[in-house]
């Protein structure tokens, strides 16, 4: 290893976007270590039709089985445990480049398993946060993904279609009905910005219950949108 890599490892760590150990700069690939990326461990196999959620037997999960979505289903390029410690990287210790990698796996994904739907979107949109999150954290995770996303894809991208203007408390704690309950009236949709007849796909880092890109759905059909899909990153 020369003096400059040497550096380079000691100052500037690069972290694998899937499993979060340390790469070297000498065997750099892109964002990811040498064993993910010879075997990127994406969902495979039976998932939900509705939200993508891994299966063993049958099309719809237990719980899509009981529930009313405005949009029409959703996906995951991996499940929450083997990227939960690069999401919490990503979100809460400022690593925004770590964004553009899981952007690129995202549309490494989509491309292998999802490609007829790649054609009917017109446009990619982020969950939104509130301003005072924004603030804080310094940066929205989802719309960097989608805005990554929508320029690997070739497709319009809109940050500000739907706003979130009211700042809720955290959903991890909460169960479906008390998240719906936590963010309704949450969000606004922007009416300068024409959905009408448009297929939209909402991107987000973690699909947990839904209840959030489900309202954001809501409001995207309500004013006008043709369809609306979702991706997000993990599923928990």
């Amino acid at each position: 290893m020369n003096i400059v890599i040497w550096i380079k490892n000691l100052f500037f760590p690069k972290k694998c976007v899937v499993c979060n150990k340390l790469i070297e700069y000498k065997n750099f690939r892109g964002y990811l270590c040498n064993n993910c990326a010879s075997d990127i461990p994406f969902i495979e196999g039976k998932v939900c039709k509705k939200c993508g959620l891994p299966l063993k037997v049958g099309d719809v999960c237990e719980k899509c089985m009981k529930r009313t979505f405005a949009f029409e289903y959703g996906f995951s390029a991996f499940t929450y445990d083997t990227v939960r410690k690069s999401i919490f990287r990503f979100k809460y210790s400022g690593v925004k480049n770590d964004g553009v990698g899981m952007a690129k796996l995202m549309e490494i994904f989509i491309r292998q398993n999802y490609s007829d739907l790649i054609d009917d979107i017109n446009l990619i949109i982020p969950v939104p946060i509130h301003i005072k999150k924004l603030k804080s954290r310094g940066f929205n995770q989802a719309d960097i993904l989608a805005r990554n996303l929508a320029e690997f894809l070739g497709k319009d991208y809109s940050s500000n279609t739907i706003s979130r203007v009211k700042n809720t408390a955290p959903q991890n704690s909460l169960n479906y009905k008390e998240r719906a309950r936590n963010i309704s009236d949450a969000f606004e949709f922007n009416k300068s910005i024409d959905v009408e007849d448009k297929s939209i796909l909402i991107i987000d880092d973690i699909f947990t219950t839904g209840s959030t890109i489900n309202e954001c759905a809501r409001l995207l059909m309500m004013n006008g949108a043709k369809a609306v899909y979702f991706y997000t990153f993990s599923i928990a």
